[in-house]
């Protein structure tokens, strides 16, 4: 009888809102219990976290195609400010940067070029090791809220 309940619960259930979001030439749509921030003016800031996921996926227009001093591409907490004590790896074609970081969720990260716009994927140090497969549950994570 438990089984039934729970599946009848769970028709009952009302569904999770989602918003849209334009970035660049595509469109997603978004639980948003996933989204932490969206901002259009004065520039567009999207901030999604993904459930059950080490990263955060992070759109900023302000940094879009910039680089810094050094050519590595501006990452919004990382190196977006002057003076940042910012370590730089390198993994075949990975680019990732470091800063400390209060947020648990960030402290390094890689841009992750989706057509036209370019995301960041905030991650913690502590899962530096794993940045490849990072990288493509991130592309996933996307993919998934690609419409």
């Amino acid at each position: 009888m438990a089984p039934v309940l729970m599946l009848a619960l769970a028709a009952c259930a009302e569904p999770a809102r989602e918003s849209l979001l334009r970035i660049g030439s595509a469109t997603y749509r978004v639980p948003e219990s996933h989204i932490q921030s969206v901002n259009a003016e004065p520039h567009q800031f999207v901030r999604i976290s993904p459930p059950d996921e080490p990263f955060d996926l992070v759109y900023d227009s302000r940094t879009k195609l910039q680089r810094d001093d050094r050519g590595w591409p501006v990452i919004f907490s990382i190196n977006d400010r002057t003076g940042s004590n910012v370590s730089r790896y390198t993994a075949h074609d990975l680019k990732i940067l470091c800063l400390r970081a209060v947020n648990p969720r960030g402290g390094c990260a890689m841009v992750l070029r989706v057509g036209d716009a370019e995301w960041s994927v905030l991650f913690p140090e502590s899962q530096l090791q794993s940045a490849r497969l990072i990288r493509q549950d991130a592309i996933d994570a996307l993919d998934g809220y690609s419409i």
